[in-house]
């Protein structure tokens, strides 16, 4: 390895160290999933459970392949390698590769490069420029302006069709409300 390859990882396993607050490591998934490099992946599954199984005062994170398979959802092991190499080869992700005292493969050392986020600076949210829209005839004007407290709740409706189900969304009525009530 290079004399500034092993400062950089120096240096990287200096700031992993460090304890990181939920904000920060939001931030970096907000970041990450920004990436336009790793929309087609599934990286952003396996960052995020690489995230989640770090520990907060030491900072190691060392899960093996198969765990991280097995606890990212419907991911084969073949997809986290590849999703692994994506995120080392995008630089999310240092892997240090290790092998035990007989020379077998042990489990990586993976380490977040936290500097990767002030490449993906955040977008500011639109501002609200007053116009409120008008309900449709009939319809709910806490669904016209937008509000999620007042407005009816989804309700879901699985239509199955042979091999899958389509799942259908749509607002509940205050009748359904006084169905639900009086059912119990």
């Amino acid at each position: 390895m290079s004399q500034s390859r092993e400062a950089n990882v120096r240096r990287w396993i200096e700031e992993n160290c460090r304890s990181k607050t939920p904000v920060e490591r939001i931030e970096f998934m907000r970041a990450l999933v920004s990436d336009g490099r790793l929309s087609r992946t599934s990286a952003p599954a396996v960052a995020q459970y690489l995230l989640y199984c770090r520990h907060n005062k030491t900072g190691a994170i060392f899960p093996g392949y198969t765990t991280i398979a097995l606890n990212s959802g419907t991911l084969s092991v073949r997809t986290v390698q590849g999703a692994v190499k994506a995120l080392e080869r995008t630089g999310w992700f240092h892997v240090e590769r290790r092998k035990d005292q007989r020379g077998q493969n042990f489990t990586n050392l993976y380490y977040p490069i936290w500097e990767q986020v002030k490449h993906f600076p955040r977008r500011r949210a639109c501002e609200f420029d007053g116009a409120i829209p008008a309900p449709a005839a009939g319809g709910d004007p806490a669904i016209a302006l937008g509000d999620p407290v007042n407005a009816p709740p989804l309700s879901a409706r699985v239509r199955n069709s042979g091999s899958g189900g389509n799942v259908y969304l749509r607002r509940r009525s205050a009748a359904d409300f006084r169905r639900e009530r009086h059912t119990c």
